[in-house]
């Protein structure tokens, strides 16, 4: 289902709720947090995106990169390419309306071979085809707003002291968060294996060699909270897939 179509819905359920049938529910502004949450990034947040990155980007053609592929495209929307000039962007994906876009950064067009910007948007354009950016959303939106009032409602809770029961709270809690997580970086290695399986993997793991160099992306071993994985664990699954 459309993103944006669902924030609809969720939007006119809760108003109808609230509102028209002013339901007595101790977890409404939980539903009220989920579906802002929602309508905001399907309609405010692409907004705010064009604004932001659209004006000064250069529009690339994106059978230039993938012609030969071309019948993996979305046969109803294919995505628009762009090329950005900013700092700290290398490249990502997003969704406006019934049109997806993909976004990389101008040195990439400029350092990179083109089997190697293909890599990248092969990458971009699997999150799209799997629509990873809306249930990322959907995940955290949810892990935000409905984990707190699931937890906090817990009949168990009354068996154990202030101290307990907050310390229990804070650690299922904290592994919810790290379980969205968790999905996210899996989606990521499943953005790079349908990369690799459309160029090579000689190619992925330069492409990814060259973008940590560029980016200057310093290893951390330690991506319990984090959306992406390390190069080098990316590269390492890319070995095994």
């Amino acid at each position: 289902m459309n993103l944006r179509l669902f924030s609809v819905i969720i939007l006119l359920i809760y108003i109808s709720l609230e509102y028209l049938f002013k339901v007595d529910f101790s977890g409404m502004h939980y539903l009220r947090n989920f579906t802002l949450f929602i309508f905001i990034f399907s309609f405010i947040h692409p907004l705010l995106f064009k604004n932001i990155y659209f004006k000064k980007a250069q529009k690339l053609n994106i059978y230039d990169y993938i012609q030969s592929d071309s019948s993996i495209l979305p046969e109803k929307s294919v995505p628009q390419l762009w090329a950005i000039n900013k700092r700290n962007v290398s490249s990502f994906s997003f969704n406006a309306g019934k049109t997806s876009h993909i976004i990389i950064n101008e040195k990439y067009l400029d350092k990179l071979s083109l089997s190697e910007i293909r890599f990248i948007i092969f990458h971009e354009l699997h999150h799209i085809i799997k629509k990873d950016i809306e249930t990322n959303v959907i995940s955290w939106a949810i892990v935000i707003a409905f984990i707190p009032f699931i937890l906090l409602n817990l009949p168990i809770l009354n068996e154990f002291s202030v101290v307990i029961a907050i310390i229990f709270l804070l650690v299922i809690y904290g592994l919810t968060v790290a379980l969205h997580f968790f999905f996210s970086r899996k989606r990521e290695y499943n953005a790079d294996k349908f990369a690799k399986e459309n160029t090579s993997l000689i190619i992925a793991k330069e492409t990814l060699d060259k973008v940590k160099e560029m980016e200057g992306v310093k290893e951390s071993g330690f991506t319990l909270y984090n959306t992406h994985p390390t190069i080098n664990k990316r590269k390492s699954r890319l070995n095994k897939s």
